[in-house]
C-alpha cells in the first residue's frame, strides 16, 4: 500500500499565477499599496497561506494578530471566489482521470496537502471540475508550516509501512519530501530537473512510468 499525496496549485489545477496575483492583491488592498512582498514565495521560510502572510506582515513592520490576518484572508477568499465565478480554473490534464484512477486502486491510497487556505483550495478544486469527495484533505488552515501539513495528510491516510509520494510543482515541495524522507515527482517546468522524477502533466503516456517504477498496476 502507498499513499500518493497531490498539491493543488500548479498541481492538479492550473491556478498557481491566479493564486499568487490575487494573494498579492488582497495583501496590498489591506496592507497599502506599497506593501512589500518578496519577489518568490522560495525566499519565505513557510511557503503556506498562512506562513506567508504571517511573514509578510512581519516584514511591513506590523504585528500578525489573528484579527489582521483574518481581514487579508477574507479579502483574498472573496477575490477567488469572484474571479473564479466567471473565470474558472482549468485542471492539469489528466489529473480528473488520474484521481478517479487512483481512487480505485486497492494498492495506493490519495490524500491532498496544500499550502493554499481550504476554502481557497475547494473553490479551485471544485472550479476545475475534480472529484476529490473522500480524499483527506488538509491545508493551511490546519498548520503554517508545510512539512505538518503534509505530515498531517499522511497520518491521516493510515498507511501501514509509511510509503508516502509527493506529487508537487514547486521548489519548495521537493526540499520538504526531502525533509520528510517521502519519494517526489516533480510536475511542470519548475521543478523539470534529472534529481528527481518528472512529469509535465498528467496524461497517460506521462504518468504510465510513474506506476511501473512503484511497481503499481493501474486500476481496470
Amino acid at each position: 500500500m502507498r499513499g500518493v499525496i497531490f498539491d493543488i496549485d500548479g498541481t492538479l489545477v492550473q491556478s498557481y499565477e491566479l493564486d499568487s496575483k490575487l494573494f498579492v492583491q488582497a495583501v496590498r488592498e489591506c496592507l497599502g499599496s506599497r506593501a512589500i512582498v518578496r519577489e518568490d514565495w522560495s525566499h519565505y521560510m513557510h511557503v503556506t497561506d498562512t506562513g506567508i502572510l504571517t511573514e509578510i506582515f512581519e516584514d511591513n513592520g506590523y504585528f500578525p494578530d489573528q484579527e489582521s490576518l483574518r481581514r487579508v484572508k477574507k479579502r483574498f477568499l472573496n477575490l477567488v471566489r469572484e474571479v473564479l465565478h466567471y473565470e474558472p480554473c482549468k485542471p492539469t490534464a489528466g489529473a480528473p482521470e488520474l484521481l478517479r484512477e487512483l481512487k480505485d486502486n486497492p494498492d495506493v491510497t490519495v490524500g491532498i496537502a496544500t499550502g493554499a487556505w481550504r476554502q481557497s483550495a475547494y473553490a479551485k478544486l471544485r472550479s476545475a471540475g475534480l472529484d476529490v469527495s473522500g480524499i483527506p484533505l488538509v491545508s493551511a488552515d490546519d498548520h503554517h508550516d508545510r512539512a505538518m501539513i503534509l505530515s498531517m495528510c499522511g497520518d491521516a491516510l493510515r498507511i501501514p509501512d509509511n510509503e508516502f509520494t509527493y506529487v508537487g510543482d514547486g521548489p519548495w515541495d521537493k526540499e520538504t519530501t526531502r525533509k520528510l524522507g517521502w519519494d517526489f515527482i516533480g510536475i511542470g517546468p519548475r521543478v523539470r530537473s534529472s534529481e528527481n522524477r518528472w512529469i509535465s502533466d498528467f496524461t497517460e503516456p506521462n504518468w504510465a512510468p510513474v506506476w511501473e517504477s512503484f511497481d503499481l498496476i493501474p486500476a481496470q
